[in-house]
């Protein structure tokens, strides 16, 4: 967390929930068959 004359200008986090992701988002996230494969060790930034 980065701070600016008293106020936060940067703050990361990451979440493993996929409700908190979607609250984040504003919408729902739709999981389909016709998503692409991922390696278990990829990151993504929302």
């Amino acid at each position: 967390m980065r701070y600016r004359d008293g106020k936060v200008v940067n703050y990361r986090a990451m979440s493993d929930s996929l409700d908190a992701a979607e609250q984040y988002v504003g919408h729902h996230i739709p999981l389909t068959g016709d998503a692409p494969a991922m390696a278990n060790d990829d990151l993504i930034g929302v």
